[in-house]
């Protein structure tokens, strides 16, 4: 029996193209589909509308641009804040790298020391742990 199509992502997730199958079903794509061409059917030119229609038109076209700028300017202040914050976390672990070293050394100096040493100016009693 021959195997089956080799599939072109070994992921544990699903490809991307696959995903979007799986948050939007068929009907939702559909609903969709015909959601952008009303949308697209509805351009009229500008001229052809009364004056206070064009006037509506810009002030909404104004609001948007206004409420964006003022979204993107937040955002950027988040982004700042973000970068701010993670500068600061790796300046502090920075800081701590000298005593986080200074621990390692202490730490295998004290295993040699344990491991190696055997003074023979010691009493016996330290030395080999009970006494004769």
């Amino acid at each position: 029996m021959a195997p089956g199509p080799v599939p072109l992502y070994l992921g544990d997730r699903p490809p991307p193209n696959r995903m979007r199958a799986v948050v939007f079903g068929d009907e939702d794509l559909q609903n969709w589909k015909a959601l952008v061409d009303q949308a697209f059917k509805y351009q009229m030119p500008f001229n052809n509308l009364p004056i206070w229609k064009q006037i509506i038109y810009v002030i909404v076209i104004v609001a948007l641009a206004y409420f964006i700028y003022k979204i993107f300017k937040d955002l950027l202040k988040a982004v700042q804040s973000i970068l701010s914050a993670i500068v600061s976390l790796i300046s502090a672990l920075i800081a701590m790298l000298p005593q986080i070293v200074l621990v390692g050394l202490i730490a295998f100096g004290g295993a040699w020391v344990i491991a190696t040493l055997n003074p023979s100016w010691m009493p016996q009693v330290l030395v080999g742990g009970k006494s004769g």
